[in-house]
């Protein structure tokens, strides 16, 4: 009933996304668009077909290839989760915003637990400009933990350090294609709505896996 009744949604009801990029991509699959109101209508059989070309296991692939881990998993394992606004400092029990300093901790720990199988950086890095916050949280947590790590981005202006950053990291744009060592979360806030600035950068992250 839960799938049957989402089916109608997506099809009567729609999706409305913001931004440039997925308008025309979800057109081309065969999508009822309203250009004017930026509401997406799915066919039934649109979502069917998609939910079929899904794979049905991947690899949660890692930076150190020890830590790749395949899915689904026959046991469960976990994530840190991630870029809280404050931390309980350690030393002195003072409650403060997260800093890069915390990330660092928090990954050299996680790093060691068998069971942990995800970074995220933990908490923000309050101390770095706004506009690149997201940036240095990523790459904080690649340097201190070799596992899959997952973040996330704000905007498109922010994709190409990104991309570079995790090029070099690599070593190549075809290793960073073929190794699924990382991933983005998205959190659309409002229901059956997207954030334009999000999904278009990240559907601007897709083109390099």
């Amino acid at each position: 009933r839960v799938h049957d009744e989402s089916l109608r949604i997506l099809e009567e009801v729609g999706v409305k996304f913001l931004g440039k990029s997925a308008l025309p991509l979800l057109k081309k699959a065969g999508a009822r668009v309203d250009e004017g109101s930026h509401v997406v209508r799915l066919p039934r059989e649109l979502v069917a077909e998609m939910l079929l070309a899904a794979p049905r296991s991947f690899t949660l692939g890692a930076r150190n290839p020890d830590f790749n881990y395949p899915l689904p998993s026959p046991v469960t394992r976990y994530c840190i989760d991630g870029t809280a606004a404050f931390a309980l400092d350690f030393h002195t029990g003072e409650r403060r915003y997260g800093t890069l300093q915390d990330i660092e901790n928090g990954l050299r720990i996680f790093q060691q637990l068998d069971m942990g199988v995800m970074a995220w950086a933990p908490t923000a890095a309050s101390e770095t400009p706004a506009h690149s916050r997201a940036l240095h949280e990523f790459f904080g947590m690649i340097k201190f933990c070799s596992k899959h790590g997952q973040h996330e981005l704000h905007f498109s202006n922010q994709v190409p350090y990104l991309i570079d950053g995790l090029v070099a990291v690599m070593g190549s744009e075809d290793e960073l294609r073929c190794r699924n060592a990382f991933s983005l979360i998205y959190c659309p806030v409002a229901p059956l709505m997207h954030d334009g600035e999000m999904l278009d950068a990240y559907l601007e992250l897709g083109r390099v896996g």
